[in-house]
């Protein structure tokens, strides 16, 4: 796509603790829903699935079996709208490897209420100043599969505020 267009496509979403927003290169700038902004704390916190059970009305242990290679522990999370989540922990690291998440949606348009399962896959965990890190995580929609492979990582670096502002919309 990026070849086609003539330039990167860059999508982002930011949210400054009050205001939340979206931006893609061919629909510019929106404002995000409650809903939306739930995801984009629950992506921050996408290798640490319990950083973010705050967002559960109920944990629960499912069952430990082999899923997709590794046997896993599977964790239930009920959600405030009530609808399972699940997180896949390898058993004998303790590692998130899957995660199994709603999304508004549908795929690239926001309709309140209609949502899609997405499956995350976590893995090349690297340790970075104590922490392990997955570097590949693949995200797998109904209609579509992104891999997202980091080069590098960096934890606690001093971050200007004005990147969890919006951007201003472009005149066309």
């Amino acid at each position: 796509a990026q070849a086609l267009l003539g330039g990167p496509l860059v999508a982002r979403r930011g949210f400054n603790g009050k205001n939340a927003w979206g931006f893609h290169p061919q629909a510019g700038v929106r404002k995000i829903s409650p809903v939306e902004i739930n995801e984009i704390i629950r992506d921050g916190a996408l290798y640490q699935p319990i950083a973010f059970s705050k967002h559960y009305v109920q944990l629960s242990y499912d069952s430990r079996r082999r899923v997709d290679g590794p046997e896993v522990d599977i964790i239930d999370a009920t959600t405030k709208d009530n609808r399972i989540e699940r997180f896949y922990f390898d058993s004998s690291t303790g590692l998130p490897v899957r995660l199994d998440l709603w999304e508004e949606g549908p795929e690239g348009a926001r309709i309140k209420g209609e949502y899609y399962l997405a499956h995350y896959y976590l893995g090349d965990y690297r340790t970075i100043n104590g922490v392990q890190v997955p570097f590949s995580i693949r995200r797998v929609r109904p209609h579509s599969t992104m891999i997202f492979t980091f080069t590098e990582v960096k934890h606690n670096i001093a971050l200007d505020d004005s990147i969890f502002e919006a951007p201003r919309q472009s005149s066309k």
